[in-house]
């Protein structure tokens, strides 16, 4: 399967006048992507790694991302991606068990309270 939608190009083919440009644009599209969706990919759709689990679940959360990020300027994307890092450098460290003594329905309340609301003593006092 390809990874852009045909019916998509389908239409924009029927609808415009596509140009060798254009053409290219796509290819080199592809080419850039190629290594990102092959089913070896460690992003992969088949993969498990923590890295693909965090990028599928950010994208069915938040259904304007690719939006964002086509929008954001350098430096939210480095900060982005300094702050993907960090967690996913972190993913395999061993839980220190704060998340079992919450409820699971109210985690993510708290989790928002550590990030947004929480001051750094509280953070460090957690639990």
């Amino acid at each position: 399967p390809a990874t852009l939608d045909g019916h998509i190009f389908k239409r924009w083919t029927d609808t415009e006048e596509v140009t060798l440009e254009a053409y290219h644009s796509l290819k080199k599209l592809d080419q850039w992507l190629a290594p990102f969706v092959s089913d070896q990919s460690p992003t992969s759709q088949f993969s498990m790694l923590p890295e693909a689990e965090l990028f599928r679940q950010i994208n069915q959360v938040v259904p304007n991302l690719f939006t964002w990020i086509r929008r954001a300027p350098p430096e939210d994307m480095e900060a982005l991606r300094r702050i993907v890092a960090s967690i996913l450098a972190n993913a395999q460290e061993q839980d220190e068990g704060f998340q079992d003594a919450i409820v699971p329905g109210d985690q993510s309340s708290v989790l928002y309270w550590l990030v947004n609301a929480a001051e750094p003593e509280e953070r460090e006092t957690f639990f």
